[in-house]
């Protein structure tokens, strides 16, 4: 499968697949389905506008972390040095063109009626509530506050 050809999450992980443990000395040589390495700046913007089309395709806005990237690459069996900064400095062009929000690696999202906020802190200043507040309702078992609690999505 070419790089071309990714369209999807499953097309993404067929092409990760197959560039699993292809050496950076590959470079130019074909991968073992035929097709040719690809490097690391390639496969993390693939990954990420990968991410992006299928979020718009379920109509949810994209979450891509840090810890994300770094897992990839480590999939990947390439020994890829996983410093943050230099993951991050590939998503620098999303944040700017506002494909993507920034999202702290340890923050949850939380819903609030159906209305989901990126972490408690967002949730707590929009409903202009302290944090704690926001916290104890979300683990509260009162049926009153059964609309709010954490989300993965």
């Amino acid at each position: 499968m070419r790089i071309e050809d990714v369209k999807t999450l499953t097309d993404l992980d067929i092409f990760l697949s197959n560039q699993c443990g292809v050496p950076y000395s590959s470079h130019g040589k074909k991968t073992p389905d035929g097709t040719t390495y690809a490097n690391r700046r390639a496969v993390v913007r693939l990954f990420i506008e990968t991410h992006i089309a299928d979020a718009k395709r379920q109509k949810i806005k994209p979450r891509i972390t840090i810890k994300m990237i770094a897992d990839m690459l480590e999939r990947l069996d390439r020994k890829y040095v996983l410093k943050t900064d230099q993951i991050s400095r590939s998503l620098g062009s999303f944040y700017r063109r506002g494909e993507l929000e920034r999202y702290s690696s340890n923050s949850r999202r939380v819903s609030i009626d159906g209305t989901i906020y990126r972490s408690i802190r967002q949730a707590a200043e929009r409903k202009q509530k302290p944090i704690r507040t926001v916290t104890n309702r979300i683990e509260s078992r009162n049926p009153d506050f059964q609309g709010w609690k954490y989300t993965d999505g």
